[in-house]
């Protein structure tokens, strides 16, 4: 029965990037056969909460990318069948005062119905996907962390899901004003992400109690990429909180350029790492963390399940 059911496509747009999951579904659940990360920056320029025209025509141009992907899969892997594909998006849609105007300016010009997630919906998905290939411990409290572009989610399974107002390019295009920042940029910033935070980390906390030990998951492109900084191989990555303070500090005296050019960060990540990485450094140290199991899963897989 399970050969005769389509290969599932996901499409993930985000506030600043798109992703695309494409796979396979088997008795263990589904199993990935094709993924793709595209930059886009859909939150670009959005402090009138307006989706701008620039950041959008590149988005239209990988969705359409991404569906001529899944028109052909034989091209990804031979003998997968025709794909069904379903599209939902996070906070630069959820945020945007524009927001139908696009969904169906999108939907013209694609065929896309894309579905934005509410901000529970967010940490829900973030969290299935995140944990889906973790071993499950009574004795462990998972705490799942994904910090995005305009949003940052929190989700403490099976109560906690929460969603914050402070993203990597939310937080370079308010602070950030030098390149590299200036320290007072940067404590200013630091200052603003601790003030935001609070409210959740002290909701995660309480929720912990019962002797039960927190085990933090970084799930997305801040986390990842200071993982491939430090290692080839990092899905489950458990990197040290004082090895990200050390990166972070080592990213904060150098200069874009130098960012791209001496650490291999890409182009459309090396300007918004540093704050970034600040959300992750001020959340651990806020649940007393001294590492982050990196996880290259989120919102995309937890959506495999919709």
């Amino acid at each position: 029965m399970l050969r005769n059911m389509k290969p599932k496509a996901i499409i993930e747009v985000g506030s600043n990037s798109l992703k695309l999951l494409i796979a396979e579904k088997t008795s263990n659940g589904f199993m990935p056969v094709h993924e793709e990360v595209i930059i886009t920056r859909l939150s670009r320029g959005m402090k009138n909460h307006r989706i701008q025209n620039a950041p959008l025509q590149k988005t239209l141009g990988v969705l359409k990318d991404f569906l001529s992907t899944c028109e052909n899969p034989h091209s990804i892997k031979s003998g997968l069948g025709s794909v069904s594909v379903q599209a939902f998006a996070t906070a630069a849609l959820r945020e945007a005062k524009n927001r139908k105007a696009i969904i169906e300016k999108i939907r013209r010009q694609t065929g896309l119905k894309i579905r934005v997630l509410s901000e529970k919906e967010e940490a829900l998905c973030t969290s299935l996907g995140a944990l889906s290939d973790l071993p499950q411990d009574k004795k462990t409290r998972y705490v799942v962390v994904d910090i995005g572009g305009k949003s940052t989610e929190f989700a403490a399974p099976p109560d906690v899901f929460l969603s914050i107002p402070i993203g990597a390019v939310s937080l370079y295009e308010r602070f950030i004003r030098h390149d590299p920042p200036l320290k007072e940029e940067i404590r200013s910033m630091r200052n603003y992400i601790s003030n935001v935070c609070k409210n959740a980390t002290c909701c995660v906390s309480a929720h912990g109690k019962n002797n039960r030990r927190f085990s933090v998951v970084g799930v997305g492109g801040t986390f990842t990429t200071l993982a491939s900084l430090k290692r080839q191989q990092i899905h489950h990555y458990k990197m040290p909180a004082k090895e990200l303070k050390r990166l972070f500090d080592k990213l904060c005296g150098m200069t874009v350029r130098e960012r791209i050019e001496k650490t291999g960060i890409e182009k459309g990540r090396a300007d918004i790492i540093v704050p970034g990485a600040a959300i992750a450094l001020e959340i651990l140290d806020m649940l007393g963390a001294k590492s982050v199991l990196i996880s290259t899963r989120g919102v995309r897989y937890g959506c495999l399940g919709i």
